[in-house]
This record gives C-alpha cells, structure tokens and sequence, in this order.
C-alpha cells in the first residue's frame, strides 16, 4: 500500500499534539538507551494488520512491493549485489522477520545475511510477465529474508533491477529511498549518516500513545456506515488484478487547482470528491466511505527510515440532497480537513470500535502517489522509472493518482479480474473524468444536473427496450373460443381422477356464466372465487369472464377470516366456492351476450400501509407475456403444460391460461403431490409433464429426486425468487437435455418483464425485456444511472398492470422523461455489458420467501393489533420467516390467531419473544442485535420411547441434523412450513398414519409431537377427537350410521374459530350393547376431556339419537348442556308403511338412491357432481368407515333403542332440524321427538333430504345462524 502525503504538518492543531510526541520519544530512547538488549519488538499497528491479513491468506502476493529501476551504463552484478548488501545493514527493516513470540505477533531484527541476486537475460517485450512473475511468490515471513532482487539484462549496457519487498518492511516513500541509494551506491556517491532513529522506535512510541479522543471522534464519524454496494461478487478473489490507465489533461489540472484555491481547499480533496460522486453513480449509495492512505512520518527524524509509516483512514462522504458541486466541495473539505486532524488513530483501533471489518468498511481506496521523477544521470548511469506490479490487488478497486513531470495527471484503476470488466473500468474511469471537468468549469451545477454522456445514452437506449409487439390486439376469450373450435374434442384440462374436453368446458361455463348473470353479475364487478385445485375451476374461472367480470383467486384452504377480508376489501358481488356453482348452472344452453371485458384478475399481495393490496391485472398486459411465449418457445404438439402453482400467485396465470388458450393440455396436480421431491417428480412423469414453472427453492427440492422421471420436462422456468449460479449448474449437470429460463417481473406487470435463458451458469442475469417492454434504472433523484451502475428498477410499456384496486397509486407513477405510466419496482439492478439485467437486492425493506413477496409492515401491523403486542419486527433468516414480537402475553397464542387472520403465504416460520427489541442511536430496530437462538436442550437427548426414537430418526435424516435431540425445535433448526410438509410425508410413511401440518407448528419437537400422537392414539381409541381448536363452548359432533365425521365438513367450515369436537364411532366393547351403552360410554369419556362446563351436542341420523341419550346423562349429573338434532326419528316414530302405502315409499326411496347415485356417476365424468359428500376434503385421523359388522350391530341398536326406564324429558333448549323430503306416510313435523322434549325446543324445516343436508353448502348456511344461536345463548 502506497501512502498519499495527504496529512499537512502544517495544521495548527497538530502542532501542540507533535511536540508533546517529540518530548515523550527522546524520554523513550534515553530508557531505552539504559535498558537491557531485548531480541523481540512489537509491532505498529499497520503491521499487525497486514500480517493479519497475510496469516489468513499465506499464498497471497498483495503485500509484495516492486519498484523497478532502469540503468543504462556500465551494471555488473556484483557490483549491485554489494552495494544490496550495504543497504542491507544500513537499515534494520530490511533484517526484519516477523514471528509469534510471548503470545503474539512480533518482530526481530537480524543480523546482515548473504544477499543472493538473481541475474536473467531477455527482451523488452517479456519484461512485464517477467516481472509479474519475479513479484508474485509470497514471503516466508518468520525467516525471510522479505527482499529479493532480480537483475534483468536487455543488452550489454541496459539492465532493469527489479527489488521486491514485503509491505510490512517498507512503504512507497522507503522504496523510492532505497532506489535512490542504491543508485547512489552504484555510482561511488557517498550516502549521508545512518539514520538516528529506527522503525521500532516509531512502533514503540504508536503503541504508548493515547488515542481515546481520536477513537471517540472516529466512532462517532462511522457510526451507521453501511458497506458500498460495489458491482460484483465480494468474495470474488483479488489474487489476479488488472489495470486501466487515462489521463487528466494539463488544462483540466490548471483549473482544478484553481477551482482548489477558491475553494480554499487542497487539489487532491477534489479527486477523492469527484471519485466519491463517481461511485456514488454506480452503486446508488449517497453515503459512502473511500480508504485514504496517509503518511505518518510526521517528524524530519523519520524521514530517512525504511519503514511502513501508514495509516489507513477511512474517508466518508456524504453525498445527499442535492446541492450544487461548489457547496458539495466545501461541505466535503471541511469533513476531510476535520478527519486529518485525527488521522494519528490506527485504523486497527477504529475497526475494533465497529461492527465492520476493514472489507466491509471500504472496498476502494484512492491513492496520491509520489511523482515520477524524471530520468536522471548520476555518475556513467542513465536511471529511470520502470512500471512493475505484482498481479494482485489489495482492494477490489483502487485509483492511484500521480502527478507528471510533463504536466498533467495519470490515473491507473487497479481492479479485481474476476469482479470487474475491462469495458466497465473504461466507463468508470471516462465518467470519472467526466466529473473532474465538471467540478473545475461548472460548480454552480447541481449534483442531480450531472447526467449522461451522449455515449451513454445511446448504449441505453439499445439496452433498454424489449422489440416491438408485433401481435394483434385480440381478447382472452377469442383465443379460448378458436380453440374449441379448432379442436373441441382434444383434452385441455386433466388431474388424477378425471379430465374435460375443450367442448365440455366450454359448454358448462356457459351454463355457469348464465346461472353468474342471473344472480346480477356483469362488467365492472367482482367475485372472490375461493376453490381447491381441480379441472372443476376452470369452469368457474371462464365462466366469470364470460360475464365480463373480473376474478379475484383466493385459495379454498386460507382462513375463512382472510377470505371475508378480501371480498369486502374488492367490494365482492359474490363469493363462489367449489360447492356452490352446481346451484347456479343454467338449466338449458343458450347464447351468451357480449360483455365488455373488465380487468382480468385482482391478485392481492400484502401492502406496505398494514392492508391488504389488490393488483388489478390487465387481459392486454398477461395476453403480452403469453404471446412473446408462445411465439419464442411455441409448444410442441405433445407438450403438457403444468399448473401446480398457488391461486393467486402471479405465475399461476400462465398455468391456468398459456397452455389452455394455446391448444396444449394443463395438468393439474394435486397440493399433496407437490409437497414431496419424489411425489412431485413422479407427478410429474405420469401426467408426461413437459413444461414446468418453479421458485428457485423448489426446484432445488425437485432436482433432488430421481432425474429418470423428470426426463420427459423440456422448459423450465425458473421465476419469482434469485436464480443463483450453483443451483443453475445443478439443473445443467442433472437435466442436461432440459431448457432453462430464468423470468423477472412481479404482479404490478403481468409476472415477467425480463427473460434470460441459462446456458452459462458461472452468473445468471435477469435477462432483456419483453417485446412491447421497458426496464430502465433510475437513481435516488430519478435520474438515469450509467451503464453498468446501480439503479432501482422502473418498468413501462405493454405489461403493465391498470393498478391498484383501492388506495393510491403508490409505486405507479408518471415518468417526466416521457410522460408515459411507469411502475417503481423497488428491486435495485444494473447492466451487464452484454446489455443483460441484474438483479441486486430492494431498496427498501420488502422480503421474497418461496417466490411469494411479503411486505413486513402488513404482518407487523396485524401483530400490534393483537392483544398484548407492543412491538413487531419482521425479518428473513436463512430460509425461514421470523416474526420479533414484544409485549405480555403468550407468543404461541399470538401465532394461532396471526394464523386465523392471514394467508398461508405470510404466517411466519417463527414467533420469538422478545423483552423489548433493541433499537441504534438513530432510534431505529438493531436488527443486527436481534437474534433467534438454538435451543439450549442437550444435542444428544435420545428418544425415551419406541415412538420418540421413531420420530428422531426421521427427524435427523430429513433436516441433517444427526446430533440433534428430542427436545430441538424444527422451526429453530431452520425449518420452516414448506419443509415442515415434506417431513411430515416422512413421517407419515414411517408411523402409517396420517398428521395435520398444524400440529407440527403447536408441537415443534419430537417430545412434543410424540405427545401429541400417543394422546391422539388413546383419543381414537374412545372416539373423542378435536376437529377445530378454538373459543366458546365445545361443539360435539357424534357420528352417524357410517361412522366417521366427514360429512360435517362443511358445517365445520362453516364455524371457524369454535372449539368443535367430534366421536367417529367405535364400539364400546365386546359382545352386544345398546345405543344407551354407546352414549354413556361417550359420555364417560367426554367427562373425562370436559370434566366441568357446559357443551353443545349436535348429531345426524343415528348420531341425534345418540346425543339425545347423552345429553339426559348428563343433565342426570347437572350438568349444563344443550342439543342439535338433525334429521334423527324419535325412538319408536318409524313404522312401516301400509300395504297401500308400499309403492310410493318405495319409488321415493329409489329417486333418493337415484339423486345420490348419479351425483357420484356425473362426479366422475363431469363436475355437475356433489364433491362436498363423496369426494370430502376433510383430512382427520379418525376412520372413513366403520367395519361392516360394527355398522349392522349400530343398525340393530337403533332400532332396539328406547330411552331407559323412569327417565325423565330432556329439560335443555334443543335445536331440531328435518330434511324437507321425508316418506309421504310420516307427517309428524317433530319427528316423534314432542315425548321426549320437555325444555324450549325450536323445529326449522331446511331444504333436501336426508343424505345430504349436512353437505350441501346453501343448505349449511341456512343452519348454521340457529346454531350460532344455540351456542352463544345464555340460559
């Protein structure tokens, strides 16, 4: 490192600071001159640093200094070997060698050793990789010696002599020194006195002194420094460095150093000025710090010593507002006068008083080096200057300045190779040059003022812009209508159970648009459609646009509170599920009117403002996209496109539509099939998958699965998170045969806005635009940034979505170059000199986890609305979602209810309690002090039962955790809920049983989770089971004649938020029972779960009876209790029908069988089916079925039953409720039950027949208010 004389001793305050320095250095060396002879020295602290650097990078070359001497005349080598020598033992820094000694690093001065000079013959042209090479090895530092000497012979009397030096002996004044003396040397010319002082004097001396004013000044100068964003990899190596060399003309010299007299200020404070405006304009940061190398030979007895007398300052600028180039110089000379003034303090000491190492603090350094003098004679010699280097870099990019005899300036940017291009550094150094002129001939200019050059522009311009779209404007609809007419009977949608044709569904969205418009859909409105992921919605979704309505997706799965949210956010003119749309299909076909289309979609995202946030998205803008697809990657025509994506999620909209519209199939795979690596890829394989769209944290799980079954996949596209480089070159090594693209966009325009496909893995860029696109990148002022800067991203053109559904326009905003709609996306990016996009982070505090993007303020502001909740503070660690909460109260009960309120998308991995959350000086939240730590249970705790070991092996192998115990946390050992799923598989597989994710996010060890099974195991052994943890009063659910409880599905569903418990029907015992043994078994348990309190009992069929026979139990026992009864005869109400009556009973009952035998029939080749009853979503541990003995011996019980002797009516209120079809030879409309019911009862006659009002969805939601009733009624 060379030092720049940058610290005038001309500075009066430095002037009281340097005498009492003087003072304590001669009473140093008078104890020194009487102390006893000590073998090792400390070193100074640049020393300690470059020895620190050069113990945890030995092979490095950085420190290894050349300087070159060209010598025409008579030269020997002996002769430069001697006069080597003598220079040698003339100064002590050169018999250094560097050592551990006494428990740190220290130094030891030798005596003179026999110096070797190594003597090489070549040509002038070889002379710069000669040298490189010479300059290259590293030092040995404990024995040295750190000099070595090369003599290159060009002719006779032409040499070049080449020293090379360790930084840590010398610095770029004692190289040039010893050049001189050897010169002097080798011309019989005398040298002046050995000096008086030694380095290790001056090492001592830095060591006594007292820097704690300096430190506190420096602390307080660097607090809140952030690292500069520098293009490029910053773990790229520096072993190799390259250079790039320009020149300041005399001119623009001549009026720089007017501007500097002024201003008032020194010459080279407005190169590290004009150099900080540079950087400042290619890597968007206003606040920045440049390494300054500083001379500390302060005093004339240091002038004459070797050594390495430099410190390192770290020089901020602070380049905010915008005022004009004048006022930036003063604000900036007066900062930097003030710097020098405390430019004595290490730069070793000011690190350890910040949270940065030297790497982060400054990843560039400006350099002021000596002036080149001119060629010279001394004696028979002809002596110049010879360029050398070492083929390393200290720092990633580093300017050096020097000042020519001739007038004018040369500046050399050192760079790394393999961060920086050749092209990029002759951009930056043309800028640099640029602003210099700008500085010297236009301060009233304002830093915003500084624009383009005409070069820069124009290469933009080329960089910029995707091609025209060329593509008709044509509607969504008229591609999906020219398709069912080129090909109706082809396949366009199929899943695991069944499959539509282009004719079928278009005929039954017809049906279904008809059945939409009927209920007063049209242009201009909503509907939320909440549906799980079958061919079924496409039904659904074409028939809203048929309509000319627009879609808002919701998932069928979300909290039912999340999707009440989004219908009044949207103002919804109706909320479509999956079981609701068979009741609205037009009974007969007709033609469907013309309806001006709306929008497409509103795909909602979580807002920044604590709201949700719809994007209304375009049918113009998403037809873009598909078409440059289409028209770049056209299908094949054995292509199958893929749809396992999220509802909602942007990409989701070429699944649903780029293979439909286009005359390709869509598989649709099932959620569970896309949870697992293997499931998905066998998916995959059997569906004959070709095109597939990934998050990059998936498609990394699926390359981990056997690649034969991902064979048959011909394009991948990767989007919606980093494509990084390793993962690309995973993909190539394993799918060699297979495409991959690499898309960028987000919900505001159509999903992709870029594309770049992957050839090359060594760096994947965001790509170029789209047809009909353009990306640009602005700075903080919105302003233009040079090629190959760092600019937040802006997107116009075709794919720009209309806006936001409600609120402002927020990141949508009018561009004053051209006036056209522009929308600010907040991901920072630069130019490639390939003209290829790359992504570099956001500008602001938005996260992106699993491809879903997640404003933390959304989340934030539902947790402080949760009780107890103080603070909130939302980060990404690794790959988990971690929410920082403080308050009183109880976190996981903050997390249940954060899950009841928010998409699945945003529930966070983690809830960590926090006493308070720690905030800088600035009063803003240390998130760097905000930590999650391990749990501090042993890592060897083994499972303690059978089931625990059980579940730890698992556990072990699925996280590659084999030390881990029963007692560690999966959220903490980075799990989060998308590897939550695959280890459940796992676990599942392993136990032969299925679990409910939920648990694993309640039960998140091993300890836990087996807890929570062998409770559930002696649950289903008595029947009782939780089906909906919530609040309020428990709701029983009992079972019918079937057993199980699936068909309370949609009641469940229904309730959110209650505590809904549920029997699922086994027998009580062995031999023969009644129904009263079943219910007091049933209630035997049911006291032991709920030993106090009051309850809700409701049951269907057989189960009505047996909640009746329950509930007299326990008002037997007083306790409070009420009842649902559900379509359920009284004891002893049936009778059979009369011989007249025979006939019409039985055609009623063959129509009944009929209704539920061709819903089955139609479910299976059409969705005109009843999913909600044979096809039930309701995943619970409890059986589907009972055996068939056990269903005939409930059968015999029922029809046996009859209330026990003596045993007074039922007293509680109790809800009856009857199908409105019942035999024609029954009219009672009690049902029997009027005997039996003694307290309030309230008869409501609901619509259906007894197979089937539980599962139907409008009848539920005609029951369910009476039953809210019930339960929130106070007796």
């Amino acid at each position: 490192m060379r030092e720049v004389l940058a610290g005038p001793h001309w500075y009066k305050p430095l002037m009281a600071e340097r005498r009492a320095q003087l003072l304590q250095m001669l009473q140093q060396r008078k104890a020194a001159a009487t102390a006893p002879a000590r073998e090792f020295w400390p070193l100074s602290s640049a020393q300690l640093r470059i020895w620190l650097h050069q113990q945890q990078h030995p092979e490095s070359s950085a420190y290894c200094e050349p300087t070159a001497l060209r010598l025409i005349g008579p030269v020997n080598a002996r002769s430069v070997t001697q006069c080597l020598a003598q220079l040698v033992q003339r100064h002590e820094s050169l018999r250094t060698t560097f050592l551990v000694a006494e428990g740190e690093p220290q130094q030891r001065i030798g005596s003179a050793w026999s110096f070797q000079l190594e003597q090489t013959p070549c040509l002038e042209a070889e002379l710069p990789d000669l040298i490189e090479a010479f300059s290259s090895p590293p030092f040995d530092l404990e024995q040295g010696p750190l000099l070595r000497a090369c003599l290159f012979r060009l002719a006779e009397q032409d040499h070049v002599l080449l020293l090379v030096l360790h930084h840590l002996i010398v610095d770029g004044w004692s190289a040039h020194q010893l050049g001189r003396e050897l010169v002097d040397l080798l011309s019989a010319r005398p040298l002046s006195s050995t000096p008086a002082c030694s380095y290790r004097e001056y090492a001592l001396e830095q060591r006594s002194q007292d820097q704690s004013s300096h430190l506190e000044y420096w602390s307080g100068r660097l607090q809140g420094l952030e690292e500069l964003p520098l293009p490029g990899s910053p773990k790229a190596s520096l072993a190799k460095c390259a250079q790039w060399e320009f020149r300041v003309d005399g001119a623009v010299q001549r009026d720089l150093e007017e501007r500097a007299r002024a201003a008032g200020c020194t010459l080279f404070s407005l190169f590290l000025l004009a150099w900080g405006i540079t950087l400042s304009q290619w890597t968007g940061s206003q606040d920045l710090a440049v390494a300054v190398p500083v001379s500390q030979r302060a005093r004339q007895e240091f002038e004459e010593v070797v050594g390495l007398f430099l410190n390192t300052l770290p020089i901020r600028l602070d380049l905010g507002g915008d005022p004009t180039l004048e006022e930036l110089a003063g604000r900036h000379w007066a900062a930097y006068r003030e710097d020098l003034v405390h430019q004595s303090c290490s730069l070793e000491q000011v690190l350890g008083e910040l949270p940065l190492s030297a790497d982060e603090l400054f990843s560039t350094m400006v350099n002021l080096q000596p002036v080149v003098p001119p060629d010279y004679q001394q004696g028979q010699l002809k002596v110049s200057s010879w360029p050398s280097r070492n083929g390393s870099c200290k720092f990633p990019l580093a300017l050096n300045l020097q000042n020519l005899a001739e007038g004018g300036w040369l500046g050399r940017l050192d760079y790394a190779l393999e961060r920086f291009s050749r092209a990029s550094m002759e951009r930056l150094a043309t800028r640099f040059q640029a602003i210099l002129h700008k500085l010297a001939v236009q301060p009233q200019m304002r830093l915003s003022q500084i624009g383009l050059l005409e070069s820069e522009s124009e290469l933009l311009e080329t960089w910029e812009r995707g091609r025209q779209a060329d593509h008709p404007e044509r509607q969504l609809l008229d591609f999906f209508r020219d398709q069912v007419a080129a090909r109706p009977e082809s396949v366009c949608l199929l899943d695991s159970r069944s499959q539509m044709r282009y004719s079928e569904l278009d005929a039954l969205s017809d049906r279904l648009a008809w059945g939409l418009i009927e209920r007063g859909i049209g242009p201009g409105q909503r509907v939320v459609l909440s549906w799980p992921r079958e061919v079924e919605r496409w039904v659904a979704l074409l028939a809203i646009l048929k309509t000319g309505a627009t879609f808002v997706p919701v998932e069928a799965d979300e909290p039912e509170a999340w999707l009440e949210t989004v219908a009044q956010d949207c103002d919804a003119a109706l909320i479509l599920r999956h079981n609701d749309w068979k009741y609205l299909v037009s009974s007969e076909p007709r033609p469907l009117p013309e309806a001006a289309p709306s929008p497409l979609a509103l795909l909602y995202t979580s807002g920044s403002s604590g709201h949700p946030k719809a994007v209304s998205v375009s049918w113009p803008a998403t037809l873009n996209r598909f078409q440059w697809m289409w028209q770049d990657f056209p299908f094949a025509s054995d292509d199958v496109l893929c749809h396992r994506s999220a509802f909602g999620f942007v990409d989701g909209l070429w699944e649903i539509f780029g293979g439909l519209l286009a005359g390709q199939p869509t598989a649709v795979l099932e959620p569970r099939a896309t949870l697992n690596p293997a499931a998905l890829a066998e998916a995959l394989e059997k569906a004959r998958v070709t095109r597939l769209v990934m998050v990059p944290s998936l498609l990394e799980t699926l390359l981990s699965a056997d690649p034969t079954r991902l064979r048959g996949l011909r394009i991948v596209v990767s989007s919606g998170e980093t494509l990084s480089p390793s993962l690309a070159r995973t993909f190539r090594e394993r799918l060699p045969g297979v495409r991959l693209l690499n898309l960028y966009g987000s919900t505001e325009v159509a999903g992709d806005v870029t594309w770049h496909e992957v050839v090359e893995a060594d760096s994947v860029p965001l790509g170029r635009p789209l047809p009909g696109c353009r990306v640009r990148l602005l700075d903080a002022r919105k302003k233009p940034v040079p090629p190959g800067s760092i600019g937040e991203i802006y997107i116009s053109g075709a794919n720009l979505a209309l806006g936001y559904w409600s609120g402002p326009e927020g990141r949508f905003e009018i561009d004053p170059e051209s006036g056209q709609r522009t929308f600010r996306s907040g991901d920072l990016g630069r130019w490639d000199d390939q003209g290829n996009l790359h992504y570099l982070g956001r500008a602001d505090r938005q996260l992106k986890l699993r491809g879903i993007r997640i404003q933390p303020e959304f989340l934030e502001s539902t947790l402080l609305r949760l009780e107890g909740v103080r603070e909130a503070h939302l980060t990404i660690r690794g790959n988990q979602l971690i929410a920082f909460v403080s308050g009183q109260g109880d976190v996981e009960e903050w997390g249940r209810q954060l899950r009841h309120r928010l998409p699945r998308s945003c529930w966070p991995d983690r809830l960590v309690g926090c006493d308070f959350l720690p905030r800088n000086r600035r009063g803003k939240i240390d998130t760097s002090a905000l930590t999650a730590p391990l749990v501090k249970a042993p890592a060897s705790t083994p499972g303690q039962t059978p089931l625990e070991a059980k579940l730890l092996d698992t556990w072990r192998r699925q996280l590659g955790q084999p030390q881990m115990g029963i007692h560690h946390n999966f959220f903490e050992l980075g799990g989060n809920s998308l590897s939550a799923l695959a280890l459940l598989l796992e676990c599942e597989k392993e136990l032969a049983r299925k679990i409910p994710l939920g648990w694993l996010f309640d039960a998140p060890t091993v300890a836990l989770l087996a807890t929570r099974l062998e409770n559930d195991c002696e649950e289903g052994a008595s029947n009782l089971v939780t089906l909906q943890s919530g609040e309020g009063v428990p709701l029983i659910l009992l079972h019918a004649m079937g057993g199980g409880l699936d068909y309370y599905e949609d009641l469940i569903a229904r309730l959110p938020g209650r505590e809904i418990w549920g029997f699922f029907g086994l027998a009580p015992g062995a031999g023969d029972w009644t129904l009263t043994d079943l219910a007091e078994a049933y209630v035997s348990e049911l006291e032991r779960r709920l030993p106090c309190g009051p309850c809700v009992l409701l049951g269907l069929s057989l189960g009505g009876s047996i909640a009746y026979q329950m509930a007299c139990s326990l008002q037997a026992r007083g306790r409070e209790v009420k009842l649902v009864i559900v379509d359920t005869y009284a004891p002893g109400y049936y009778q059979d029908p009369t011989p007249g009556q025979v006939g019409l009973v039985r055609r009623y009952r063959l129509w009944q069988r009929m209704q539920l035998q061709m819903g089955h029939l139609l479910r299976r080749v059409s969705p005109m089916g009843w999913p909600g009853y044979f096809l039930s979503k309701l995943e619970r541990k409890a059986p589907k079925a009972t055996p068939g003995d056990l269903i005939e011996q409930m059968r015999r019980a029922l029809a046996l039953y009859r209330p026990p002797q003596g045993q007074p009516a039922l007293q509680a209120p109790t809800l009856l409720l009857r199908a409105n079809h019942q035999p024609w030879h029954l009219r009672d409309p009690w049902l029997g039950w009027r005997r039996y019911l003694a307290g309030p009862v309230q008869v409501i006659t609901i619509p259906g027949m007894h197979g089937t009002c539980l599962v139907e969805e409008p009848i539920v939601r005609v029951i369910v208010p009476p039953i809210l009733d019930l339960l929130d009624r106070k007796e």
